[in-house]
């Protein structure tokens, strides 16, 4: 049996919102500019444990940040939003969507004049597309894209005409990652020819949706071996076709661990053009200070080693 301090200490998430007018993938020149941190209180019930999975957006001169919130080590996710028209002032925390069963990994997308989120519903063995209303305060259910399996962090991109889908699926605690493609959003979804694209638990569960940045496309990806959330790579798409798809690693880890917020590790990184600045969204792993989520941590590491 084996019990580490990061087994049961390490299982919180907080977010950071930052600013920068350097590389994008430069951590240490980045400004933070807004945090939303777990609780770290020892006895509080019901702490907020997650606050993780930002992903940022832009509509009529308003930066929304989309993230997960999951209150107690086996709670249930939902989907929460602040935004704000000024880099300085944000509004509350509100939930904006939550369903029977947990949420996470919010991404929020545009396609011609409509805007759509596909949450992570693994819980749900489906990826499901979401629409809001007209202040994105409220996400209703639209329609199902896959069903069948526990699909994972799942995100979409438009390129050259093209939809493509990259998801995770997980089998035996191994994760293995699929790319589908289709005409739109609407038609079928055709599992690519060079799916999976990845398999194993170094880089296959996405880290984010995928990036395009200066016209070149970066995927984020979690490197998950020893302990989930520890580190993100970063991997440069050097070719996406309906029939061919190549990526090289670019970074091992993008998080520098010598910054305080990154020193046990993190697992995602969104980015956004907004004001003429670049804003980059990003989680990072937290220690949990609450004897009562302890406590249930420690004896379900012991109970998953025997």
């Amino acid at each position: 049996m084996i019990i580490t301090m990061k087994n049961i200490f390490a299982k919180n998430f907080g977010l950071r919102v930052c600013m920068t007018q350097n590389n994008l993938f430069d951590i240490e020149k980045h400004i933070s500019i807004k945090e939303i941190n777990s609780d770290k209180f020892w006895f509080k019930i019901n702490p907020i444990v997650i606050n993780a999975d930002p992903f940022l957006f832009v509509k009529d001169e308003i930066l929304y940040l989309f993230y997960e919130e999951q209150k107690t080590t086996f709670g249930k996710g939902v989907i929460k939003f602040i935004e704000t028209t000024n880099l300085s002032d944000w509004s509350k925390p509100k939930v904006v969507l939550e369903e029977n069963f947990h949420l996470s990994f919010p991404f929020v997308f545009r396609s011609g004049e409509d805007l759509y989120m596909i949450p992570e519903t693994a819980e749900n063995n489906s990826i499901r597309l979401y629409k809001p209303n007209i202040d994105l305060t409220k996400w209703t259910y639209f329609q199902t894209i896959l069903s069948g399996h526990k699909y994972f962090d799942s995100s979409i991109i438009e390129y050259n005409s093209t939809f493509y889908l990259f998801t995770t699926i997980i089998s035996a605690n191994i994760y293995t990652l699929k790319l589908y493609f289709s005409d739109s959003l609407d038609n079928t979804w055709v599992e690519h020819p060079c799916s999976p694209i990845c398999i194993g638990n170094k880089a296959s569960r996405n880290g984010g949706s995928v990036i395009k940045y200066n016209n070149v496309l970066y995927r984020p990806a979690q490197n998950c071996e020893k302990i989930y959330g520890e580190k993100l790579a970063i991997y440069k798409i050097n070719e996406l076709t309906k029939t061919n798809y190549k990526e090289k690693l670019l970074y091992k880890d993008v998080f520098s661990k010598q910054i305080p917020f990154y020193s046990i590790g993190g697992h995602h990184f969104n980015h956004v053009i907004f004001q003429n600045e670049i804003i980059v969204a990003s989680d990072a792993l937290q220690c949990n200070y609450n004897i009562f989520e302890i406590w249930k941590r420690l004896i379900k590491t012991i109970k998953s080693n025997f």
